[in-house]
């Protein structure tokens, strides 16, 4: 039942760029989306999480805050395995994500990861890093 929340969105959105066509604000909605599931749109999350501050953000002439994995390739103390895409699974990062047991480098899942809340955020990309 995405539909009234993207719609919510675009609206909001809308009211701080009224000069702004629909196909405008769709675009930035659509590369603003945090990715769900299969990389790319799909027929079950469509473009993905919608995001009202990336959306604003791109309609400023602004650009999207980007996250990568801090350090970069990290994995837990169980073994490369258990990296981020796989902290990014089902609910691994709120069952595992702030567990010292599985510190490695320094760091937990909720630090490291930012499928999990953590990561280093960098500044800005000119679009999503999630396909779209």
């Amino acid at each position: 039942m995405s539909t009234p929340h993207v719609s919510g969105v675009a609206a909001l959105v809308w009211s701080h760029f009224p000069s702004k066509t629909a196909q405008e604000v769709r675009q930035a909605l659509e590369l603003s989306a945090e990715d769900l599931g299969s990389p790319g749109r799909d027929n079950k999350y469509g473009h993905g999480l919608v995001n009202a501050k990336g959306a604003l953000n791109l309609l400023e002439g602004g650009c999207l805050p980007v996250c990568t994995d801090s350090p970069i390739g990290w994995h837990d103390s169980d073994g490369a395995t258990f990296n981020c895409d796989w902290y990014a699974m089902s609910n691994n990062c709120a069952d595992y994500g702030n567990n010292e047991k599985y510190r490695h480098n320094g760091k937990v899942a909720s630090e490291a990861c930012c499928s999990c809340g953590g990561g280093k955020v960098d500044d800005c990309a000119t679009e999503s890093s999630s396909p779209s």
